[in-house]
């Protein structure tokens, strides 16, 4: 485990937020520069050349600002209803555009997130968080502006170790090339202000073994919290027997949901390498433990859960939502495979299906 405080030199889940650039990666972010301090969106791609601002910030901004979660919301509408500055007539070519770029190790599937007022070092900062595939997770300070890449930060976080054999996985390691070269956070975290926590799914190489845990990471420092990491497996029953999670199968493509102090967590597969399933777990918020498994194809194969990186959604009812991908449907005979298809799971004792849509285009 590394964590750096000081500055350092610098379904298809095949279109990563950023891309490398020669010798460096840069992730770009488009914020609504003025009081409130939004951030709105990604740019994908490396650099832009112009650098246009409204507003410079340096005050702390609003708490409902805040983007803590995959599209900012349960039902990820990425809507903003609390914008009140940016309109039609300012959000133009000329007043409105990039204005910070960050250096980071890796490429970026993940959605960054973004925090305002949290305390570093004794100091309140607006921070946007960021993970990587290199398997590092950065907190930047959103309220930075420069005209070239900006490589210091107010920490970062690896959660790799390769004097301890602890690397990330490579794509031989899966033989899948959908990321290339190197798979490690690829799912959006999700934040707890309540708790100053971030929760994150990280995939290793540990000794040889691929391994998923869930880390809970203090805002403050970049440090698991008490108990953390947890490491991530699971079993079901199926018609044939047990049904394990496979590590080497199965891709977190996915953003995390915190739910009633549960994180919710889903998997795809590696470029459809069978046989693999469509998993959802949960796991408890105050000690970490899992609580919940559902697997969407237990008695077959298929019915992976990508989404294209979409987070699973919920309802006020406390119903999720997901949507599953190509495989074995027998649901509507009585079975319980649910590939292709639309599924709302009620959260109440656990993971239960409550409704389902086929795919008007799906074979069954």
């Amino acid at each position: 485990m590394q964590v750096l405080t000081r500055p350092q030199a610098g379904k298809s889940p095949r279109s990563p937020l950023l891309s490398s650039s020669g010798k460096r990666t840069v992730w770009s972010i488009i914020v609504s520069l003025n009081i409130l301090g939004m951030l709105l969106s990604v740019d994908a791609g490396t650099y832009v050349t112009t650098v246009l601002r409204l507003r410079t910030v340096t005050q702390a901004a609003p708490s409902n600002t805040a983007v803590t979660t995959y599209k900012k919301d349960l039902l990820r509408t990425g809507q903003n209803t609390n914008e009140i500055i940016l309109n039609t007539s300012n959000a133009n070519q000329k007043q409105f555009g990039k204005r910070v770029e960050y250096e980071v190790d890796g490429q970026v599937y993940a959605q960054p997130l973004y925090l305002p007022n949290v305390n570093i070092g004794s100091t309140a900062h607006n921070v946007v968080f960021v993970a990587t595939e290199h398997d590092s997770l950065y907190a930047f300070d959103a309220d930075q502006s420069s005209s070239t890449p900006i490589s210091t930060f107010l920490w970062k976080r690896s959660f790799i170790d390769p004097l301890r054999n602890i690397t990330t996985v490579s794509s031989s390691d899966v033989n899948c090339q959908d990321i290339n070269p190197e798979y490690g956070i690829t799912s959006t975290p999700v934040i707890d202000p309540s708790t100053n926590t971030l929760y994150v799914v990280v995939n290793t190489l540990q000794s040889g073994v691929n391994t998923y845990q869930l880390h809970a990471i203090d805002l403050t420092t970049g440090n698991d919290q008490t108990g953390s990491p947890m490491l991530i497996q699971a079993s079901v029953q199926g018609s044939s027997g047990a049904v394990t999670f496979d590590p080497v199968k199965q891709l977190n493509r996915g953003g995390l949901l915190l739910l009633n102090g549960v994180v919710y967590i889903d998997w795809g597969s590696h470029c459809d390498k069978h046989p693999y399933h469509g998993w959802i777990m949960g796991y408890s918020t105050t000690n970490y433990k899992q609580l919940t498994v559902f697997n969407d194809t237990s008695n077959q194969d298929g019915g992976g859960i990508w989404q294209a990186g979409q987070g699973i959604a919920a309802d006020s009812s406390g119903n999720i939502y997901v949507m599953t991908g190509d495989g074995a449907f027998d649901a509507n005979t009585g079975g319980v495979d649910l590939s292709d298809t639309f599924i709302k799971l009620s959260t109440q004792g656990g993971l239960q299906v409550a409704d389902y849509s086929l795919r008007s285009t799906s074979r069954v």
